[in-house]
């Protein structure tokens, strides 16, 4: 009884490594515990943010338990848990009738008919309370040598699962739009001030950097960011070290940092708008995503994602897209990407009042038929755009090498590149003589 089967805690393990919730991986350790004998019922307990008071996490067995308990203090009449944690030692009661440290809570475990209850503290390695294992009987009972080992056991297996949730919470997720901020306030997001640093810096002020220390940092649109201030991101990005505004003292941070953007950074640093240090410092573990309207395979598994989100968030039961929606949701290339296809479908759920999906696609069609062709260009734009393609006709449509468009302009390749995408320029599809592309 003192040992459980491998496969069941390797499948708790994987819960536990997954990143499951807390209380379904205790219920299932309470539930295993509960299985290794008759009329074993199990509990475990977690401190509460004031650590003074537990309550119950886990109960499987006992419906209703966790609400009518509501919690019990730490400390000398605890009942066997909460005296269990102010002892830092295991209290094993073999009968709470007899005990005085029961006199607080007997009356609400009466009811259900509990007589014996053996509490195990948990802590870390450091001495911190993890919170308490807890076995239960309907009968007056003390724990022999298999009860001590099973005991031993789940309390090693829950202290895990705890301490693996602790862990996860403390490391922070900070995200940061730079391109929502205004620039004069993004070093002070980032980086943080002192009071007095600025005009209307009234009080101190933690940066994104500094809250998402042991964490991860997440910066959208880090294109965006100006070029003076790439160089001290370089600096916390290689050193792990910054500045707050203001102030000399140097703040150490160990942050994870992961970084997007719609732009093209190598061609922003040929054309000297971003630093080249900083792009080789992010580009550690680099994944292009490609425009929606380039995987148009993902299309219909969104729709289906969206509508099935949106349904349930209104309450409403839509299970059928028609060919001719899905068609068309396909078709469209999607110029404002996922965003623009989640709040589509959206819209579309609000007018479906039956199972059908009914989606405006009609509003797709203008969009569809212009793209971005129709976009205006600056006078300047239109002088480089018909400069650029005299080049690459002189050159057959070679970009590179000897000769080629880019030499011939006496510029890089990947900036001619870089423009070409940026005035829209590509080549002209061939036609043979029956009218189709060749």
């Amino acid at each position: 009884m003192g040992f459980f089967p491998s496969e069941s805690v390797l499948n708790i393990l994987e819960l536990i490594l997954a990143g499951s919730e807390l209380s379904e991986v205790l219920t299932i350790i309470a539930g295993l515990v509960e299985s290794q004998a008759d009329g074993m019922l199990c509990t475990i307990w977690l401190p509460d943010a004031d650590g003074k008071h537990l309550h119950c996490a886990a109960a499987p067995s006992l419906p209703e338990f966790a609400a009518d308990i509501e919690r019990m203090s730490i400390g000398p009449k605890g009942g066997s848990c909460g005296t269990a944690v102010y002892r830092r030692e295991p209290v094993y009661v073999a009968d709470i009738l007899r005990e005085s440290i029961w006199d607080d809570y007997r009356h609400l475990f009466l009811p259900y008919g509990i007589r014996a209850v053996w509490s195990r503290p948990l802590f870390t390695r450091e001495g911190e309370v993890l919170g308490t294992f807890a076995i239960l009987y309907r009968e007056v009972r003390n724990p022999d040598a298999l009860d001590l080992q099973l005991i031993e056991n789940a309390s090693q297996i829950a202290s895990i699962a705890i301490e693996r949730h602790i862990s996860e919470e403390a490391r922070a997720f900070i995200k940061l739009n730079c391109a929502a901020i205004p620039l004069g306030l993004l070093e002070s997001e980032l980086f943080g001030h002192e009071k007095g640093a600025f005009t209307g810096a009234i009080a101190q002020k933690m940066g994104r950097f500094e809250l998402a220390n042991k964490g991860t940092l997440f910066l959208d649109e880090v294109g965006d960011i100006p070029l003076e201030l790439q160089a001290k991101l370089v600096r916390v990005l290689h050193e792990q070290e910054f500045e707050r505004l203001g102030s000399n003292r140097t703040h150490k941070v160990n942050v994870r940092l992961i970084a997007a953007t719609h732009r093209d950074l190598f061609g922003m640093v040929n054309q000297s708008t971003f630093r080249e240090d900083l792009y080789y410092r992010l580009k550690v573990f680099p994944i292009n995503v490609p425009a929606l309207r380039q995987r148009t395979e993902d299309i219909p598994k969104l729709v289906r994602h969206f509508t099935e989100i949106y349904a349930r968030r209104m309450n409403r039961r839509i299970n059928e897209i028609s060919s001719e929606t899905m068609d068309a949701l396909v078709r469209y290339p999607w110029p404002g990407n996922v965003r623009e296809l989640q709040n589509f479908i959206e819209r579309a759920v609000i007018l479906s009042p039956h199972s059908v999906l009914r989606a405006p696609t009609s509003e797709l069609e203008p969009f569809h038929a212009h793209g971005e062709a129709n976009i205006p260009m600056t006078g300047l734009e239109e002088v480089e755009r018909d400069h650029i393609v005299r080049a690459l006709e002189a050159s057959n449509w070679v970009v590179g090498g000897r000769n080629g468009a880019a030499e011939r302009l006496g510029m890089k390749r990947t900036s001619l590149v870089y423009r070409m995408r940026k005035l829209r320029i590509s080549r002209p599809t061939p036609f043979q003589k029956n009218g189709r592309p060749a």
